[in-house]
């Protein structure tokens, strides 16, 4: 029982001195004051590339503003995002096709799939040949296809792997 004892205060001892050195080691937080960055690295939308200020003098900005400016910028690159989704959904990698093809590749795609769900398997190749036909379709009907590959597989109905 003494052993048990010692050892409790041995353990409790040795978390203490963890403690106090993790405390000595901890920096302390600066306040959040103003930030000061060079002007050369901040873009101001009414200065053209010309007139542009020295690289010696100081900006300094407030949390706010540095906000202001994270948020201009997201919006910029979502609205880029956007805009190339938009044109991606629209055209299948820069080759566009007609409506006759595009009802050619989403009925062999179906077929496929209806063909392999009446067989009850799928290898590997044959899984990989379904999904590049199921990829070159606009992602509503991609979306829908492969919900209906996976609750095939899911409900045991076909036996295979993505």
């Amino acid at each position: 029982m003494k052993l048990l004892s010692a050892l409790v205060v041995l353990q409790t001892l040795l978390i203490a001195v963890l403690l106090w050195k993790i405390m000595e080691l901890s920096v302390p937080v600066v306040s959040a004051g103003p930030v000061t960055i060079p002007a050369a690295n901040i873009e101001q939308p009414t200065q053209s590339a010309s007139t542009s200020p020295a690289t010696e003098q100081q900006a300094d900005l407030t949390e706010s503003q540095i906000r202001r400016i994270i948020r201009q910028e997201l919006a910029t690159v979502l609205n880029d995002l956007n805009t190339n989704s938009a044109l991606g959904g629209q055209a299948d990698a820069g080759d566009p096709i007609g409506p006759a093809e595009y009802q050619r590749r989403l009925d062999l795609a179906q077929g496929q799939l209806d063909y392999f769900v009446e067989q009850g398997n799928i290898s590997s190749a044959d899984m990989a040949d379904l999904q590049s036909n199921i990829a070159r379709l606009d992602p509503k009907s991609r979306q829908y296809l492969l919900n209906l590959l996976s609750r095939a597989i899911s409900s045991g109905d076909l036996e295979g792997h993505f």
